[in-house]
This record gives C-alpha cells, structure tokens and sequence, in this order.
C-alpha cells in the first residue's frame, strides 16, 4: 500500500503538534534579570526571556539556571501575564548531569570501548561494564573471550554515546500550549539556595566615648554555581520562614572579594510585610563564588555610649564559701538608640559591627566587635567591645553564722578603676534561689531586673577602688 507524499507530510505535522516542538531557551534570549536575596541562604530568581512559540504544544528547554534551584518552586507566565498567551501542561526539572560518575552507572551491564589495557597502549577492544569501585576510580570489564580484567581506569574507556538522560547543564523542562505562532516574553520565577546577603557597619568611635560615625555596606555571598549578569538586585531584611534545603550543594573553597563600584546613591528601603526591602539603585553583576560589598546607606553620626558591665553568679548550694577572691571580667559595651533624634532613626539589617577608634596620633584601631540583630526605629543597641583592661574585679563569698535552718552570708564585691577617669559599673548578679533569699544590708541600692537577677550600679573614681558589700539571710529548707 502507497501513502502519498501529501498524506506523509500530514502525518509528520500531526505528530510535531502533539508532541510539540523542542526549544533551548538560554542566557541569550534573555531581557532582564532581577533577584531578592534573603538573610537566609535563598533569593528569588525573576529570568525575562523572548521566545519563538508555535502554536500548539511546545517543549522548553531552560538552561542558564542555578544548579541550586528549588524546582517545585518554578513558574513560568507570559508577559504581561493578563494576556494569557500560553497554557503550562507540566515541567520537569532535569539535574542528571554529564560526568563521569553518571557515565559509568548508565553504560554498567553494557558494551562499552577500552584502550591502554593490559594487551596493548593504542587498540580498541570491546568490553561489558561488570562493576564499579566504591570511589568510582575503577573499573572491571568483561571481555569476548571471557576473561575479566580490574584496575582499569575510567580515562581508558570509550562511550558509544551520550545518553539521551545525561545533560551537559542543569535543565528546566517546560512542556506549553501556545494559543498562537509568535515571538513572546516570558517570565520564570523560581528560589535557589546558596546566595546570602548580610549587612555589615563599620563604626568609628570617637576618643571620648560618646559618638560614632557609621558606615554600612550590603555583604552579597553568591555560591549559587552559577552567575548573575547585568542583574537588578533587591536585598530583603528580615527572618522569613521556610523549609531546609532538600539537597546539599558543597561550598566552594574559593571566593572573590569585590567591592562594587557605584555612586553615592543608597538603595531605596521600603516596608514589605513584616520585613524591610532594599532595592539597590544600580545593575550589578554576581559572578559565582564571589562576595561583593555594596554601600547601604549613607555615612551617620550617632550619639552614644560606652557602658561597663559584671555578671556574677551565686552558688545554690549554702556551705559555700569562697577562701580566695575570684576574679570577674568586666564587659565593655557600647550603647545607643536607634532614633533620629540621636543622628540615625532607620531600620538597621542584622550583621556584624566592628569598632575602631583612634590612637593619640589619629590612626585608627581595631578595638571590638559584635553582631547586631534586625533593629527597628527606636530600639535601644547593646553591643559587646570585649573585656576592659583597666577597670578590674574581685568576690568573696563567706558565711558568718548559721542559725538553726538559717545562713546568714557576706558577699563582697571589689571593683578596681585604673583609668583616667571615672566609671560606673553595673554588677548583675543571678540568683537561682532568690525567693529564699533576704538581704539584710547592702552599700549600694539594688534593682530587680528579672526573676533571679538583680544589679547594682557602681560609681568607682579614677584610678580608685570600691567595694560592693551585701549581707543576706538564706533560708534552707
């Protein structure tokens, strides 16, 4: 029976309808990038790309996307998406990459091609795939005469072909039905991990104490594996929920450290839900394995101050009386409120604070630094500066009598000021007990912070000491 030509090519137009034509969509039909990258290791990928549909069924074929893509999280619209130019059948995530490993799983049980064995450096012989070593560095082979061959290596085989299931790059297959044949922009909007942003300040304290001058830069950490050309990038602030990570991607070891270049515009901030966007004023370009620093907002003159602080615990346990004093470290801390009145009043990212101040000749040194959380208008700032060297500290627990249930004790604390000028000192002591607990006397007022602490502040002269004495009643039953 004879099927005309015309009949042929019917059928060969029926087929390519229903099955629909298969499109490589990569970084050159590309028109625009954009992300938001989250504190939390995750950004949104938003990937404007033109492409030539046919009508009916299409099958495309992203590539140019991050290896560390959330797949169920792919969508693909038509822009703009009123119009409704496409209808999504189903879309697969292809990331069964073309390696060695992969090779080698696919051809075990097959024939496969073997040169530089045992019988000679250049002949080709065929072989059946039987097995291979756990680290995948060999292999062993099954010749026609039936012997077996091991200690070959994956460097002297020959592959027939790439499998069809093996790509070259990770892959996002859409399968569409186009109403019409034409040219149309589209939008895939997916999540990837491993692209992070952290703020980072860099604070200048003046030799008096009481005023820093701010600088604050954006930290974008991009080890995505892939990179982000000519992109609008958005930075959200803020501790979003989501679930783990499904896979493991292995950091890289390297990283390159940019500062971008850009003019003294700061990003524009904005409120979003219960989160802070920032929308960076410039395009910019986040090569993989690079960290790039951009300004985040302009220089600030803040008005503050440095604060002393001990944290002392008493024991439980009532027989306990201490024969040598103990040494306490004394905490320095640098306080301020976040409010226009005292030169700032923005919401401030969390990240990292480091301190300097000068020396007597104007050189600038590095004298702490501590982490700051996501900090509203108005919330007060305590950060830590590390442990004071001249303001030094001393206790001495003893017991003076115990009567019938009852010890009565003597805790003395010995504040020690060898600077230039005069401090205060606050002591927060925690009490696990307090409710058994009297006190009796004390050289200083205390406050009752919260349950099972308490504190004092101490005023200690220059190059002078004091001594916090407190007598207390200890009921033991």
């Amino acid at each position: 029976m004879k099927i005309s030509i015309r009949y042929f090519i019917f059928l060969i137009s029926l087929f390519i309808s229903l099955t629909g034509q298969s499109v490589e969509v990569t970084k050159t039909d590309r028109q625009k990038l954009s992300l938001t990258i989250y504190n939390k290791d995750l950004a949104l990928i938003r990937d404007q790309r033109q492409i030539s549909l046919k009508r009916g069924n299409n099958i495309l074929n992203f590539v140019d996307i991050s290896p560390n893509i959330r797949p169920e999280s792919a969508t693909l619209v038509s822009i703009p998406s009123q119009s409704q130019k496409f209808k999504v059948i189903e879309q697969s995530y292809e990331a069964n990459l073309l390696h060695t490993q992969n090779l080698l799983l696919h051809y075990l049980g097959k024939k496969i091609g073997v040169i530089g064995s045992q019988s000679s450096e250049t002949e080709k012989r065929e072989a059946v795939l039987l097995g291979i070593s756990d680290n995948h560095e060999e292999v062993i082979l099954s010749f026609e005469d039936g012997h077996i061959e091991t200690g070959i290596f994956p460097n002297q085989l020959i592959y027939p072909r790439i499998p069809k299931t093996l790509k070259s790059y990770p892959t996002l297959t859409v399968s569409i039905n186009a109403k019409e044949t034409e040219k149309q922009l589209t939008a895939l909007s997916y999540l990837t991990h491993h692209l992070n942003w952290n703020a980072n300040y860099i604070a200048q304290l003046n030799q008096e104490g009481d005023q820093l001058t701010l600088i604050s830069r954006a930290n974008i950490t991009n080890q995505s594996g892939m990179s982000y050309l000519d992109a609008q990038v958005q930075l959200m602030a803020g501790d979003i929920h989501h679930l783990p990570a499904s896979t493991q991607y292995e950091k890289p070891q390297m990283r390159i450290l940019a500062l971008a270049k850009t003019d003294s515009i700061s990003p524009r901030e904005e409120p979003l839900s219960d989160y802070h966007l920032y929308t960076l004023p410039q395009i910019i370009t986040l090569k993989n394995n690079q960290t790039k620093q951009i300004p985040l907002f302009d220089t600030q003159k803040v008005s503050g101050h440095v604060s002393y602080e001990i944290h002392s615990d008493s024991p439980r346990f009532y027989d306990f009386q201490s024969t040598t004093a103990q040494k306490l470290p004394v905490t320095s801390y640098f306080n301020f409120k976040n409010s226009k009145k005292l030169g700032l009043g923005i919401p401030l990212p969390a990240g990292a604070m480091q301190f300097y101040q000068p020396d007597t000749e104007g050189h600038l040194q590095f004298i702490g630094e501590d982490q700051i959380n996501h900090t509203s208008e108005n919330s007060l700032v305590t950060l830590n500066l590390g442990h004071a060297f001249d303001i030094t500290a001393t206790k001495k627990q003893r017991i003076d009598s115990k009567v019938e249930d009852y010890i009565f004790e003597t805790t003395e604390i010995v504040l020690h000021n060898q600077k230039i000028k005069p401090v205060t000192v606050k002591v927060v002591e925690f009490i696990p007990d307090l409710d058994s607990r009297e006190i009796l006397s004390e050289n200083y007022s205390h406050q009752q912070e919260i349950a099972n602490r308490i504190s004092w502040h101490i005023p200690v002269p220059k190059q002078d000491e004091v001594s916090l004495i407190v007598k207390m009643k200890i009921n033991k039953k």
